[in-house]
């Protein structure tokens, strides 16, 4: 037949097969939700906390061997290599209509040395109340299996704000056994 090519088959051993299985296995998605929504930022870096016992949680669809992608106030990876998608949202409330920007910062030590992603946010004029929802894929190496990631709220220009309803969706997309 003109026009089809040929690649030949794909062949698998049971090991190799079973691995890929594995690593289907290991992806999944969780939601926590904080019951304690309420973070006052006085021009200040403060981590987010979100204890994941309010309502609209969901933790059904973790990924086999996980027991949590959250814990502590941090994003857990049990392995070097892992993938994740990130979505954080929550509510801010500037005090001043001066108040209008501050830093979301991914920490994987904790205090501000080794900040692996950040996202400046800029409210809109005035002083109204406004959503934030941020997605932000990342990946766990040694410091982020060791110490996890912190997410914090920095707005050490001088900002206050007040912060309500976290929320945040974890996906692991990749798991590296």
């Amino acid at each position: 037949m003109a026009g089809v090519g040929y690649c030949g088959q794909l062949t698998y051993t049971t090991a190799k097969t079973q691995a890929l299985l594995n690593r289907v296995n290991e992806t999944g998605w969780a939601v926590y939700n904080g019951s304690t929504n309420f973070l006052a930022i006085a021009g200040d870096r403060q981590q987010i906390l979100i204890d994941g016992l309010g309502a609209f949680g969901n933790t059904n669809y973790l990924p086999a061997s996980s027991g949590h992608l959250w814990a502590d106030n941090k994003i857990s990876s049990v392995n070097i290599g892992n993938a994740f998608e990130c979505r954080l949202q929550f509510n801010v409330d500037p005090t001043a209509p001066t108040d209008d920007r501050f830093d979301l910062e991914w920490d994987i030590g904790g205090a501000g040395t080794n900040v692996i992603s950040t996202r400046t946010i800029t409210a809109p004029k005035g002083e109204d109340a406004f959503d934030i929802s941020i997605s932000i894929p990342l990946f766990s190496l040694e410091a982020f299996v060791t110490n996890g990631c912190k997410i914090f709220i920095n707005a050490d220009t001088g900002q206050d704000f007040a912060v309500t309803n976290f929320s945040i969706m974890l996906k692991q997309d990749y798991f590296d056994n």
